[in-house]
């Protein structure tokens, strides 16, 4: 079945990977989801802002795996993309924490660890996409790779 967007892929995709959790509760779940849709949401607004509009979207273990129909024009693009996922559950966590709502209090929380999970500086991380970016502004493709692996 074609998909009409980015986003409607990103959408059943993490509903298939959600359905395979373990149950906490259905209300839970939708929470979790959200935090997660929103999440690459955020890379996929980000990409588009920047003309870098997606190619592929692949399911893989550790997330999504969004790749553009062209190359970063620079180190800064590919940096931002990297950390517009993190931002947006940021942003969720400061207008959502401190609610009276369980649900939203969970969405909340949920959304700040998938940000600080996700700007952990590891391989197939956010974090390791933009340090690496980062980086490579002001030293060698040789020197960056050492760091990076280091990391």
């Amino acid at each position: 079945m074609p998909y009409r967007s980015a986003a409607e892929k990103i959408i059943k995709i993490s509903v298939e990977a959600v359905s395979r959790l373990p149950l906490i509760g259905a209300s839970e779940t939708a929470a979790t989801l959200a935090a997660i849709i929103i999440h690459e949401l955020g890379h996929i607004l980000a990409s588009a802002i920047l003309g870098c509009p997606l190619k592929r979207i692949t399911l893989q273990l550790g997330g999504l795996r969004l790749s553009g129909a062209r190359t970063f024009s620079s180190y800064g693009e590919e940096a931002t993309v990297a950390l517009a996922g993190p931002f947006m559950n940021i942003v969720c966590f400061l207008a959502f924490n401190g609610t009276a709502a369980p649900l939203a209090q969970h969405f909340a929380l949920t959304s700040l660890a998938l940000a600080v999970l996700n700007l952990m500086p590891a391989i197939g991380f956010d974090g390791y996409n933009a340090a690496r970016c980062v980086i490579s502004r002001f030293a060698s493709p040789f020197v960056t790779q050492k760091i990076c692996d280091a990391l």
